[in-house]
């Protein structure tokens, strides 16, 4: 019985592969052909001068807020209400929307012009409006691809390597509080447009534009990118880590080159929004 579960999963797996595989090589190739993986003929856009004071100033806010909030959070509330798993939606709500006006506040105090570079550069012609539109439609591209390598990754960990594979953190609460609508409200507000904005922010409008600066610019997508696959590595998944982890570096190195392609980081905010969209809907439909 075991055996015929890991066979039924196994070939269910496969198939998945293969109908992503056939996506991802016919939009990619369309996309090739039309130049769209190639740079500007222009000038290389110059670094934003990102130091790295601010680096450690906005990545030492999130995570600060992030770990202590909660817990700071979970001490008050705790004196007042019996606290259950499925608080974490409204933990995490509050404390992201605290990082976001937080970075704000730090950012009122920076340079005004390296805040704009970062997100608009001057140089970038195109409306910001044409910016999300563009990011919407590369995710049509980019998803595609990162589900071939996830799904290669789960294949390979579970039925070659003969690992355990868990589910994200995230997943496992979103499955968790389908039935608590004003929780899953909250969380998919995190989800679908906190996070994106906080992580593009700190990912590719810091730490890449640090990086280029002083490595140049396939080293600062690639670095950046790394470090974003990282950042969302937990124990709990164990294994699941694996698959996570290198389809995220995929995804990530999609968003580096964009944010290098188009120098406004609203194309990445759509992108990676449309990400974690496909990402919601199929767990709600448990696909």
């Amino acid at each position: 019985m075991v055996e015929s579960k890991q066979t039924t999963l196994l070939s269910g797996q496969l198939d998945t592969l293969v109908v992503f595989a056939i996506i991802a090589f016919f939009v990619n190739w369309i996309a090739w052909y039309n130049g769209f993986y190639k740079f500007p003929k222009a000038k290389p856009r110059a670094p934003v001068p990102v130091t790295i004071f601010q680096v450690i100033c906005v990545f030492g806010i999130y995570l600060g807020i992030m770990y202590f909030g909660n817990i700071f959070i979970a001490s008050i509330l705790q004196r007042f209400f019996t606290l259950s798993e499925t608080s974490a939606g409204f933990f995490q709500f509050i404390t992201s929307s605290s990082v976001l006006f937080a970075l704000y506040l730090f950012c009122k105090t920076q340079d005004k012009t390296v805040i704009h570079r970062i997100w608009k550069d001057p140089a970038s012609p195109s409306p910001i409006a044409q910016d999300f539109g563009l990011g919407i439609l590369i995710w049509f591209i980019s998803y595609p691809i990162v589900m071939v390598i996830s799904s290669l990754c789960e294949i390979l960990v579970v039925n070659v390597f003969h690992l355990v594979s868990h589910e994200q953190i995230v997943v496992q609460y979103l499955k968790s509080i389908f039935s608590y609508p004003f929780l899953l409200s909250m969380m998919l507000l995190v989800v679908l447009v906190v996070a994106p904005i906080t992580e593009e922010f700190l990912f590719r409008g810091f730490l890449q534009n640090f990086f280029k600066k002083h490595l140049g610019r396939k080293a600062a997508i690639l670095l950046s990118s790394f470090c974003f696959a990282l950042f969302h590595y937990s124990q709990g998944q164990a294994a699941g880590n694996v698959s996570l982890i290198v389809s995220l570096f995929a995804f990530s190195c999609f968003l580096g080159f964009i944010y290098e392609r188009q120098g406004s980081l609203f194309a990445n905010i759509a992108l990676h929004m449309m990400f974690n969209l496909a990402t919601t809907v199929m767990i709600a439909f448990d696909l």
